[in-house]
């Protein structure tokens, strides 16, 4: 049977690489996307009036003191 799972292990080790490196990305991205299009939507709903836009950090920042960590990996959808 250890012949066996010593056969498996190299076919699934190019599949297992690539869906942990799939999910790591994700999870750094997500953020970041969310980011930008909260940016894009205030530089949207603020263009007639003088407010600063606030900066990538600031964006980021606001959002956990808001509504906790969780808010920047709010609506990913797990496909299980």
């Amino acid at each position: 049977m250890s012949s066996k799972n010593s056969a498996l292990a190299p076919v699934l080790q190019p599949f297992v690489c690539g869906g942990a490196s799939a999910m790591l990305a994700s999870s750094c991205i997500h953020p970041i996307d969310l980011a930008k299009v909260r940016l894009q939507l205030f530089a949207l709903s603020n263009s007639s009036s003088n407010r600063p836009s606030p900066g990538f950090v600031g964006i980021i920042v606001e959002m956990i003191k808001k509504d906790g960590i969780s808010s920047i990996y709010g609506n990913i959808v797990l496909n299980v």
